[in-house]
């Protein structure tokens, strides 16, 4: 069963955990919102947020192998290597340069574990990766890769039992 998406962000696979406020702890106050008025004040803000919910919903852990599908520029992939204690981080991304963006920032963030950026197209992920992974998320990235549902049967068979 797919557990229940975060609005916006799709878990991709991992123990359903249903949907998750997205967090602001850690983020200085004056990137916070208002006390009880909603979201963070800016998007850099927002989208590591989004990713740490993410995170959560797909029930990310210590130790844990993590891919992240259609990984664009790649912000997720240094924050669920430290705030999930991530054993490895791999993303996919099909754009050259959003790909080669996210393997400049995964380099710089000097993350706690091996963090791998492919270029590659994530609906092709069958025939891809070899590996398996604990977990598997997306963070609104997957409109472009067409048809879900072949993406996510791909994707189960990446998966630990």
């Amino acid at each position: 069963m797919v557990p229940p998406a975060v609005p916006t962000a799709i878990p991709i696979v991992g123990p359903a955990t249903g949907p998750a406020a997205i967090p602001t702890a850690g983020i200085a106050p004056e990137h916070a919102a208002d006390p009880g008025t909603g979201p963070p004040r800016d998007y850099a803000t927002a989208c590591r947020a989004l990713a740490h919910a993410v995170g959560v919903a797909a029930g990310m852990r210590a130790g844990d192998s993590v891919l992240s599908l259609a990984c664009g520029a790649g912000e997720e992939l240094p924050l669920w290597a430290e705030a999930f204690g991530a054993a490895s981080v791999m993303g996919l991304e099909r754009a050259p340069a959003l790909a080669a963006q996210a393997r400049r920032r995964s380099e710089a963030a000097h993350a706690s574990c091996d963090i791998e950026v492919h270029c590659a197209d994530a609906s092709r992920l069958a025939q891809l990766i070899g590996g398996r992974f604990d977990r598997i998320g997306c963070v609104d990235g997957l409109y472009p890769l067409g048809a879900r549902a072949p993406l996510l049967r791909a994707a189960r068979t990446r998966l630990f039992a």
